[in-house]
Parts: structure tokens; C-alpha cells; sequence
């Protein structure tokens, strides 16, 4: 019988400085390519899978490993790791582990991401620091040649307070990724920016100008924004908002009875995870399908969505969803942090083993991680993997990361 899937992607000046004047990377120039994971849970509808990249689906082996940030965020933009951590900003080569520069930042930021510009020959890194956006040129191009220089500031909000201000912004429950900084996400060369309460802004990636900007001051924090289908979502302590794309025009607002986290959009409906399970909205805003857990969901928990399955995690389950009815496919009864998903592989993690399960059927392929290893390589215990591409899943461990692939 056919399987599942045979029946059915410091802020500011200073970076200049550093990167093309200390480290002489004047030349270099990253390319885009399939291999793209171009922000942080791989898209702009924030499925956390490709359809086109593949990991190891055997015991695998560490091709290399380096000392990186502390909790490095990372996108892979041709051959080129980038990834932000607590204090700094670095770009690692994808294929030998090499840091090819590493830039403390005075600010704290959030996860950069490729975008898109029309102006450049090459696309345009997006980092999102306390005060705005700020775009930084990827590899030269034909206004600006040296790597890492400032292409543009976003605009302070309209409110004259930054696009988000931490001391009138409480920390909300969740992922700081995807709650406390505002994390942007880029589709078809806009950078779309939560701006604090209730908020979010759409700007140029040729030029950090604002296309739009809405709020509802009622609302709270704001999380990272999903786009599909020329629709922007988010999601703001109990209510979902709808926005149109282009224009920023207000489509529908929805309140629920949860304190939601981060959704995903696939093409038929919004998955809403919530501190109760998940929520399942069509494109109009009416339930499709819910699920409730016997355990409470935890505050950073994410959806992982691949031919048509959804992966969940609740307190001590990973749940596999039939994502058109919400059914039950297969589950395991384990702890997770957030996963990612190429070729038919869920790449999950309890905080102390990397494993591999087949999406179909819930299949263990494989697991990694040693409690010597733990030991040795992660501040907090914890092992998680953020990205897939090229026959290799990396893999963050505190300050480290390593690059797992097949003997």
C-alpha cells in the first residue's frame, strides 16, 4: 500500500564597519538556492518544512561542529549559515563549519531573514533590533558591493517609540523568537514586522520604506506574523487578526478562549496553537476543527505542517494530526521542542536526543545525542534541531552547533 506521501520550503552602522573593513569580506558573495531555509521555521506561512530539502535518515554522523551564540537562531541562504544569538551576529559555511565573521551587537535582536530585493543582486538579510528592521546587503550588489553594509532603517513606528518598546511591551508567554522581539517575516520582497501591541508593519526590502502599518492598541504582543495567499496573520494574547497583504486592510478579527501561540498556515485553513491544544480556522475565520490535550500545551510550542500531517507537541505526547479533520494519526509519548521536517522526516527533540521518526507512521529512524555530549556541549541540556538542507540537519546545543548528516 502506497504511503501517506505517495498518495499525496547590533544592530545598525557598525556591522558595516566590522564586516567589511576588520573581516575583508568585500568579495564575498552568498548565493540563493533551493537550499534556502530563509527564516526562522523555514517560511512565510511558518510550516517549519521544505519540500525540496532532505536530512539524514540513518544513524548519523557529525560532519562538523563550532562554538557559535548562545541559542543561535539560524537561515541558510546558499551556502551560507546566518544566525543571531543573545549578543552577536554570525555567518558560518554551510559545508565546513567555518565561521566566515562573527559581530557582537550592543542590543539585543531576533532572528535574521532573507528577503527578496528587486534594487540588489542579491537579496537582502533583515534583522530586527529593539528600536526597528534594518536591512544589511547579503554579498554585494549594484548600489552597494561590500558585504554586510547597511542598506537601510526601518522608520521608528508611528507612535515616535520604536517598532516595539520593551518597557510598555510585557514579555508574553511563548518563544522569545516568536513573541519578545517581534520576529519579521519576508514574502515576495516585503518584510512584514510586528510593531508591540497590537501591531504590525509591512516594509520594502529594497529600502526599509513602509508600505503600511495597522494597529489596534487594544490588542497585546504580537507574534510572528504568517502570510499566505496574499493574507497576513497573527496572532495577540486570545485574538487572531486577518490582514490583506498588499494594503494592510483589516479582513476579520477573531477572539478564542486560549492564550494562543504562533500559527501556521497551510493552503485550506490557519493552525492556532493554544495553551489548551489547537485550533484549526478557515480562511474566513470560522472553526474548521479543534483538539483539546489531556496535558496543557507548552508556551513555545509550534506546528510543523508537511503533506498534509501536522505535528504537534503537548506536555509529554508528539502528536501526528490528520490536518484536514484534526484525527488522530500516530502519537509518541514524549516530551518536544518545536520540529522541523524534510522529505517525509520529523526531526524532533526532548532536550537530550535528537530524533528522526517517519511522518507517516511515527517511526523512530534514528536518535542522537549522548548524555556526554550534553554535558560537554549544551548550557541548558538541551539539543534542538533548526534547520535541514543539503543531507544534513543542524543542530543547536546552547553555544554549539553542529552539522549532523549520513555516514
Amino acid at each position: 500500500m502506497p504511503s501517506r506521501r505517495a498518495v499525496l520550503a547590533g544592530s545598525g552602522g557598525g556591522f558595516a564597519a566590522l564586516f567589511g573593513g576588520m573581516f575583508g569580506l568585500d568579495r564575498w558573495q552568498p548565493e540563493s538556492s533551493r537550499l534556502d531555509w530563509p527564516m526562522v521555521r523555514c517560511d512565510a506561512a511558518g510550516t517549519s518544512a521544505h519540500p525540496e530539502l532532505s536530512g539524514p535518515k540513518t544513524n548519523p554522523t557529525v560532519r562538523w561542529h563550532t562554538e557559535t551564540e548562545r541559542d543561535l537562531q539560524l537561515i541558510r541562504v546558499g551556502s551560507t549559515l546566518y544566525g543571531t544569538g543573545f549578543t552577536g551576529f554570525v555567518a558560518i559555511d554551510a559545508d565546513s563549519g567555518t565561521v566566515r565573521f562573527r559581530a557582537p551587537v550592543t542590543r539585543s535582536i531576533g532572528p535574521p531573514v532573507r528577503a527578496e530585493a528587486l534594487s540588489y543582486d542579491t537579496p537582502t538579510i533583515g534583522v530586527r533590533t529593539r528600536e526597528n528592521c534594518v536591512g544589511y546587503n547579503a554579498g554585494g550588489g549594484l548600489l552597494d558591493t561590500s558585504f554586510g553594509s547597511q542598506r537601510w532603517r526601518s522608520p521608528d513606528s508611528t507612535a515616535g517609540r520604536g517598532l516595539t518598546n520593551p518597557r510598555e511591551s510585557p514579555r508574553a508567554p511563548g518563544n522569545w523568537v516568536d513573541w519578545l522581539w517581534g520576529t519579521p517575516v519576508a514574502n515576495n520582497g516585503t518584510l512584514y514586522t510586528p510593531t508591540g501591541h497590537g501591531g504590525i508593519v509591512a516594509l520594502d526590502a529594497n529600502d526599509g520604506r513602509p508600505l503600511w502599518h495597522w494597529q489596534r492598541e487594544s490588542l497585546g504582543p504580537v507574534s510572528r506574523p504568517v502570510v499566505h495567499d496574499e493574507t497576513v496573520w497573527f496572532a495577540s494574547t486570545d485574538t487572531v487578526v486577518a490582514l490583506q497583504a498588499t494594503d494592510g486592510e483589516h479582513l476579520w478579527s477573531r477572539s478564542l478562549d486560549y492564550r494562543l501561540r504562533p500559527p501556521t498556515a497551510t493552503d485550506s485553513q490557519l493552525l492556532v496553537p493554544h495553551g489548551e491544544g489547537l485550533t484549526a480556522l478557515h480562511p474566513d475565520g470560522t472553526v474548521s476543527w479543534e483538539r483539546t490535550f489531556d496535558y496543557k500545551t507548552h508556551a513555545s510550542s509550534r506546528v510543523a505542517v508537511a503533506d498534509n500531517v501536522v505535528i504537534f507537541g503537548s506536555h509529554e505526547t508528539l502528536y501526528a494530526l490528520d490536518a484536514a479533520t484534526g484525527a488522530t494519526l500516530w502519537t509518541r509519548p514524549e516530551h518536544t521542542l518545536p520540529p522541523v521536517i524534510a522529505d517525509g522526516i520529523v526531526y524532533t527533540s526532548n532536550g537530550r536526543q535528537i530524533s528522526a521518526l517517519d511522518i507517516d507512521t511515527g517511526e523512530r529512524q534514528f536518535t542522537w545525542g549522548t548524555y556526554s555530549l550534553r554535558e560537554r556541549y549544551s548550557a541548558h541540556g538541551q539539543f534542538e534541531p533548526v534547520l535541514v538542507g543539503d543531507g544534513r540537519v543542524y543542530v543547536s546545543a546552547g553555544s554549539h552547533l553542529f552539522a549532523l548528516e549520513e555516514p
